[in-house]
């Protein structure tokens, strides 16, 4: 398992990154909220750690403003993270590291 401040600076870059942005038409299907995070958290562990990581999030229960949910990734190292995410509005999820 990493150190914790280690884990802290995953939270910060992750976060760092702003909200992850999620584009759609009144006309299209609500955005999907869990692959975005999986390939955004995916991506970032890859940059940061220079691991792979098998990724899987909660669906959420609605696209509404505030609702959350959570994802779980396994890096290459066997180091679990579960990251927290909330959606900020109809193009975007801020999400951070539950150390």
């Amino acid at each position: 398992m990493l150190p914790v401040a280690t884990r802290t600076v995953i939270s910060l870059l992750l976060v760092g990154i702003g909200a992850v942005g999620i584009t759609g038409c009144a006309d299209e299907p609500a955005p999907d909220y869990t692959g975005t995070a999986e390939t955004a958290i995916r991506a970032n562990i890859q940059r940061d750690l220079g691991l792979e990581a098998t990724v899987t999030c909660v669906q959420p229960a609605n696209d509404q403003i505030g609702t959350t949910f959570t994802c779980n990734a396994v890096a290459s190292d066997g180091t679990t993270y579960d990251f927290d995410l909330e959606i900020n509005g109809p193009d975007q999820i801020t999400m951070s590291l539950d150390v």
